[in-house]
């Protein structure tokens, strides 16, 4: 009698919900599915081969199951609309997979593929092998320590990647794009409003589209790269560090230039904003 009066007596002041907290053990190659609305997930690493997950709510409003090589994580109950915050430990290895519609998600130490899929929130991931695809489209993304073919999408915000190996394609409607110590021979990086800037090598084999309609593009690189550089300079300016051969013009708004060998291809556009080829570290780094 006391306990049901206490129940609802914290139901009548509003108690937070009790929390929850589960383990799955699961064999090497199962992948962790999460299909959530609103919150925030939080997803960190160990070297258990087994699934942690805790959320916010009872048991009875998240459902956890494994099958079919799977982990999903899915709210239940009659607000299962509502928000759910859920923190997931996973194995190093495992490929990790979130839908959300309006939920901040942050993966941290993942080993395996990371791919996130939002329409409202931020993604944070550190890590990531093989492929790591994020999307939302209202919210920032920041990757970092990856060695995957990275794709980074969003229509209102910025994205940032550090510490990247492999294949790189960002894209922006309003935001800005920053590549910094990105180690990649395929980059393709483009925003209407905002700032582009890629700091890394640029390897002789590579290709590195880089533009902004509204706003500043720039390369920063160690040395004189060996490469065919194509800048589209509309209503803005061009300025380098190195000494480049001009080898074609046209309507004074594109010029192609050879530096060293020419065997990478360098593409850089801005309708408004200067385009720079600098030295990191050099007068022209914006950094």
């Amino acid at each position: 009698m006391i306990g049901m009066f206490a129940a609802g007596l914290a139901l009548m002041l509003g108690a937070p919900p009790q929390s929850s907290d589960t383990t799955l053990s699961v064999e090497r190659g199962a992948e962790l599915r999460v299909e959530t609305r609103a919150g925030h997930v939080t997803v960190d690493t160990w070297k258990r081969d087994a699934v942690r997950v805790r959320s916010d709510r009872p048991m009875g409003d998240v459902d956890v199951h494994y099958g079919g090589g799977n982990v999903r994580v899915e709210p239940e109950g009659a607000d299962a609309s509502g928000r759910r915050d859920f923190r997931i430990t996973v194995p190093e290895w495992m490929n990790v997979h979130l839908e959300s519609q309006a939920a901040d998600v942050t993966v941290d130490g993942a080993g395996g593929e990371v791919i996130v899929e939002s329409t409202q929130g931020n993604i944070h991931v550190r890590g990531g092998e093989r492929f790591v695809r994020l999307s939302t489209v209202s919210g920032e993304i920041e990757v970092t320590n990856a060695r995957a073919r990275v794709r980074a999408e969003t229509v209102s915000g910025s994205v940032v990647l550090r510490d990247v190996t492999g294949d790189v394609s960002a894209e922006t409607v309003n935001g800005g794009l920053t590549l910094d110590t990105v180690d990649s021979d395929n980059v393709k990086a483009s925003t209407v409003n905002g700032s582009v800037s890629f700091r890394g090598p640029i390897h002789p084999s590579g290709y590195y589209h880089l533009s902004s309609h509204n706003g500043p593009v720039g390369v920063y690189v160690n040395g004189p790269p060996d490469a065919t550089i194509s800048v589209t300079a509309f209503n803005s300016t061009f300025d380098t560090d190195f000494p480049l051969k001009l080898t074609g013009t046209s309507d004074g708004r594109h010029m192609t230039f050879e530096a060293g060998s020419g065997s990478a291809r360098v593409e850089l556009e801005s309708f408004n904003g200067p385009v720079v080829l600098g030295r990191v570290g050099g007068p022209r780094d914006r950094r």
